[in-house]
């Protein structure tokens, strides 16, 4: 693969906590490859859903273990949103129903050129013009 991508949060979560080994293996692949290839990128909405998603676990990671954690991801380019971002993904939302937080992040990798990304998401990934969508877990 030579294009940018996005790696959505879901695979940080699976990366990260224990909820499914097989994935949490595939999971990590794509962290390592976006890291060796310059070319992956996560936005800082990703790593908040990864902590906000944490928290729902019985065994949650830690505060510190959260830390290193994000110590690790600044190994990625890390990509960020603006007040225009956030309005332009209110119209997303209305124009093809795809809830708040996805039409952010779409939004978000429009204005950072970024047309691919690794998401188990597809349904509403999909929804949208001029993406890949790409499920590693298929």
């Amino acid at each position: 693969m030579t294009d940018r991508f996005l790696i959505d949060s879901n695979i940080l979560v699976y990366a990260f906590t224990n909820i499914n080994p097989k994935k949490q293996k595939k999971a990590k692949e794509i962290i390592y490859k976006a890291r060796d290839s310059t070319l992956g990128y996560i936005s800082k909405q990703n790593i908040i859903e990864l902590i906000n998603t944490n928290k729902k676990f019985s065994k949650n990671l830690s505060n510190k273990e959260l830390q290193k954690i994000i110590t690790g991801l600044e190994s990625l380019k890390i990509i960020d949103y603006s007040t225009t971002t956030i309005k332009k993904a209110l119209d997303i939302q209305t124009q093809t129903n795809i809830g708040f937080f996805d039409s952010l992040i779409i939004q978000t990798m429009i204005e950072n050129n970024i047309f691919v990304i690794f998401t188990e998401n597809e349904k509403d990934f999909k929804k949208t013009k001029n993406f890949s969508v790409i499920n590693p877990f298929k």
